[in-house]
Formats: C-alpha cells, structure tokens, sequence
C-alpha cells in the first residue's frame, strides 16, 4: 500500500512560523510580506501537479530499497511560506525548484517510513549510536537516510542531480568509508 500525501495549508499551523522573529527579520530585510493564504494555496496546486507525475515511483522507490513498508494510508503534508521543512507533522515550504520539492519531500518521507516502522529502526539507531558515537546524534539520525537518498536519487534520476544534492548541502558528503550500499545492508542486519 502506497500512502496518499495530501497537501494543505491550515492558516493556525503556518501562522507559528509567520510569528517567529527570525521569520519577521527575514521578510524585513527583504522587504517582503508574508504571502496571503490564496498564493500558498496556488503553490499547492503547483505541488499537486509535481507529486502526480513523480509522487507513486518515490513512494514505491523508498520503500523498495529501505525494504520498509508504509502503514499510514495517508500522510498530510502542511505547506508553509518560510521556515524549515519537518517530517513530522510533515512540513514543506514553498519552493520554485520542482526539484527541490521532491527531493526535500523525498528526504521527510524517508523519516516518515522510518518511524511507521520504529521497531526495526530503533535497532538500528542502538548500532549507530554505538558505531558513530563521535557524530553529533543529528548525524547518527541522518547516515541512513542519506544512504537511502542516495540510492533512490540514482534510481529515480541521475549523477547530475546526486552531485547538485552534494553540492548544495542537502546530502552531505559524510567522511565515511561506508557506501551507501553497505550502510543499507548493515540496517537490514
């Protein structure tokens, strides 16, 4: 079963963000405005459109090569204008990158499917722990989503957009003599 995301924009929810004084100094020096729940909802059809094309294959692909299984029927995904995209409640905000938008939804649904199935992933959040004590437990939280995002970006896509993800940060290139490969492989043991 592949889950349906829903996206939606709850005035209430992206409120908390357009309060935040990092936010407020954000748009200030930008000149900017927070946007009017009509241009947040256009950007949702925009997003609708994106996940039609590419929303089943990155939902089969994650959990084909995490070997994990969706047990959530449906997954809403809030849209915020500024701020950062979270994976639980499932959070993204506006981009003008299709790309973006699916290899951050990408990387949140990667910790969705994690925490669906806790029972495996906390063994391995103990072996990590223990293998990866000197990393900060943000990167011990990350080694195998990266691996995942690897694996499915070349799966999906190609070497380009792999390098781009590298390039801006978004996977690290960890110091890790571990492949991705062999970090899934280790999960699974």
């Amino acid at each position: 079963m592949m889950p349906k995301i829903e996206f939606v924009y709850s005035f209430q929810y992206a409120d908390r963000f357009r309060q935040m004084p990092i936010t407020k100094e954000y748009l200030s020096k930008r000149g900017e405005k927070y946007p009017t729940p009509k241009k947040i909802r256009s950007f949702i059809k925009r997003i609708k459109k994106i996940w039609t094309r590419e929303g089943q294959k990155v939902l089969r692909e994650i959990s084909k090569i995490s070997r994990l299984k969706w047990k959530e029927k449906e997954i809403k995904c809030y849209i915020i204008w500024i701020g950062r995209a979270l994976s639980s409640p499932l959070t993204i905000k506006v981009t003008n990158s299709p790309n973006e938008l699916i290899d951050t939804l990408t990387r949140k649904l990667i910790h969705q499917i994690q925490s669906q199935n806790y029972e495996k992933f906390k063994n391995w959040l103990e072996y990590i722990a223990d293998e990866y004590k000197e990393e900060k437990f943000r990167t011990q939280n990350h080694i195998l989503l990266h691996a995942l995002h690897k694996k499915i970006c070349l799966s999906l896509y190609n070497k380009r957009r792999l390098k781009n993800l590298i390039k801006s940060g978004s996977i690290p290139n960890y110091k890790n003599k571990k492949t991705s490969e062999e970090i899934i492989k280790k999960f699974w043991m």
